[in-house]
């Protein structure tokens, strides 16, 4: 389904527009999505069906994280229970499905993931990363949001959630979490506060 490719310097591009347009050569698919044939690789993140002349544009699926902070000021950090990054740290979330926004999927994924309702869902930031998922390299865009717990509700990790632990934000173990998105976002919020 995908094929190596020799690294493209692209001249001009930002540092890491460029790190990133050469992250995906291990990306390329090989095959036209509209008539199945073959297709060559144009751009870096361009096929162009050597059939159809279809002009497919290898793009990032978006992602959700949502950063959920207790009363004490403590983040919620979920362990992940199964690959990839089975056992590393993450903040609840996942994909994106056709037809939600950032917000609707977030509520969807807090009660999927914790079996609880969240509030006051907001916007914060986003940061490309990967996804190697049964050998495919995904390339995301992780949305990072905050929102809150609706009170009296009791947390119960299912889906791909192992388990979760609330975290002072001196003491949020950045080693153990699983995506570059997720250290980032974390970072990020915390230098806001």
């Amino acid at each position: 389904m995908y094929r190596k490719v020799p690294r493209v310097r692209i001249l001009g591009a930002p540092p890491k527009l460029m790190e990133y347009k050469q992250s995906l050569k291990n990306v390329v698919y090989k095959f036209c999505p509209k008539c199945g044939n073959e297709s060559n690789l144009k751009a870096p993140n361009l096929l162009i069906c050597k059939n159809c002349d279809y002009n497919f544009y290898i793009n990032p699926a978006p992602t959700n994280a949502i950063i959920i902070e207790n009363d004490k000021g403590e983040i919620l950090l979920a362990k992940r229970k199964f690959e990839p990054k089975k056992g590393f740290l993450d903040l609840p979330g996942g994909f994106i499905e056709i037809g939600e926004s950032a917000e609707e999927s977030s509520v969807r994924e807090a009660k999927e993931e914790l079996g609880v309702d969240v509030t006051d869902v907001k916007y914060l930031s986003s940061y490309p990363d990967e996804y190697l998922y049964q050998g495919v390299l995904i390339k995301t865009l992780g949305l990072t949001l905050s929102a809150k717990i609706e009170e009296n509700q009791t947390m119960t990790p299912a889906d791909d959630v192992e388990e979760v632990t609330f975290y002072k934000k001196d003491e949020i173990p950045y080693d153990k979490i699983a995506f570059e998105s997720i250290k980032r976002g974390l970072v990020d919020y915390i230098k806001q506060k």
